[in-house]
């Protein structure tokens, strides 16, 4: 990447540098308000040498907020520079505007290291560390950091997490639940736990295996007043639980980017699992497969399509039973022992760094002795717009309208909608 020529000056540390930028971005904005608010009030011009160490100072601003956050080759807004530097991050704010959690908001801060020994590939798959939260009118709130790294030249990557919250959910039950479809039951999680886990990569394929372990205690609790036999004519299973067990996945990954991507395919194969012997209070097995396609239908217009399917056996807890999850609908309100969904995704890169896209899908929830026929089914889709914020990275970032079965409904989204670690 060019960086612009800065003259001869005493060299600093990168964290200093990536410090000063900011500092540079705010100083610059702040000369320009109070000159302007001074000069309103004050007709008397200032000392030459007052204007001078001025002008000084907003060209060196200028300097430092270019060099960070302006892309020499197109000079637009680009914060590829200053995520490269030790310590740069981006902020990503989150919305909530789900109808059973009420408004809320929060934010992300997202840490991306590029892997230099990789080159080009170490910026379209970079070292990441997180921490946010997020906080509704209803009572919910969650916490959570997590790290994805790679090591051992690209062959071994890891991903760790550890979360915290309280969420205030409404059950319409599993499947087509005809009692409870127009008269949901609210209820509480209390949680905390951690899931970390491995992937190694086969040979020189796309294809990684890996191994995860999760543990996480979970107390759900109903209305005092609700009388769950009357309305729920099977097990919830305990309310009070842990959960922990280990988990396999096997994941092809040939997307050109794990941000905004143009082309590739992505498939996972995972199975989460429950056990009695490591501490857990149920056993269960979770099935889960995803499928990702990207495909340029031009130099400008990308086409994306998914295809996700769950599964769950043993005795799950109600909670954790397969959901649909796609934009539009709202967290765990369709639910049932099995899942399948599919959403399609058109992105039209029109003008510089501006995208639009469009995107629909749907999908439908069933139990153990029923047929997709007997689903409960949902349908959404939306609109959206997107920045190119990153180019280093091909990280994209804006907002989404999505409207579906249950209303409508804003998403920040950094990246794809469907990034995944």
């Amino acid at each position: 990447m060019k960086q612009t020529q800065r003259g001869k000056r005493p060299s600093r540390p990168l964290r200093a540098q990536q410090c000063s930028a900011l500092g540079a971005l705010f100083l610059s904005g702040l000369i320009v308000m109070l000159s302007g608010a001074v000069g309103a009030e004050s007709p008397r011009n200032p000392p030459a040498e007052e204007t001078a160490r001025g002008a000084r100072l907003i060209d060196w601003a200028r300097e430092e907020a270019n060099e960070y956050f302006i892309d020499p080759d197109d000079g637009n807004l680009d914060v590829s520079r200053f995520l490269s530097s030790r310590g740069g991050f981006v902020p990503v704010p989150l919305a909530m505007t789900e109808p059973t959690l009420g408004y809320g908001g929060g934010a992300i801060l997202l840490f991306l290291q590029p892997r230099q020994e990789a080159g080009k590939a170490g910026y379209l798959r970079p070292n990441a560390t997180g921490f946010g939260a997020i906080a509704t009118e209803n009572g919910t709130w969650i916490a959570v950091a997590g790290d994805s790294r790679y090591w051992l030249k690209g062959r071994v990557k890891t991903l760790g997490a550890v979360f915290a919250g309280r969420i205030r959910l409404d059950f319409y039950g599993l499947g087509h639940e005809r009692i409870l479809g127009s008269n949901p039951l609210e209820y509480q999680l209390k949680t905390v736990g951690t899931r970390f886990g491995g992937q190694y990569r086969l040979g020189d394929s796309d294809w990684w295996l890996g191994l995860t372990y999760e543990f996480i205690h979970v107390k759900a609790s109903f209305g005092e007043d609700i009388d769950l036999p009357r309305f729920i004519p099977f097990d919830l299973g305990p309310q009070e639980s842990r959960l922990s067990g280990p988990g396999f996945k096997l994941t092809y990954d040939s997307r050109n980017s794990i941000f905004t991507p143009t082309k590739g395919l992505y498939s996972e194969t995972n199975v989460a699992t429950g056990w009695d012997a490591l501490g857990g209070t149920t056993d269960y097995q979770k099935l889960s497969q995803i499928g990702i396609g990207y495909f340029p239908l031009s130099k400008s217009v990308f086409l994306g399509l998914r295809a996700d399917l769950q599964r769950s056996f043993g005795s799950p807890p109600f909670y954790i039973e397969p959901a649909l999850s796609m934009r539009g609908i709202p967290a765990l309100r369709y639910q049932g022992r099995s899942t399948a969904q599919g959403q399609v995704e058109l992105r039209w890169q029109f003008w510089r760094r501006f995208s639009v896209l469009g995107f629909m899908g749907g999908g439908g929830a069933w139990n153990k002795d029923a047929s997709f026929r007997q689903a409960q089914t949902a349908y959404a889709g939306g609109v959206g717009v997107r920045y190119e914020l990153a180019k280093l990275f091909r990280l994209h970032y804006g907002i989404d309208f999505a409207y579906g079965t249950d209303g409508g409904t804003f998403y920040f989204q950094l990246g794809s909608a469907w990034t995944l670690p």
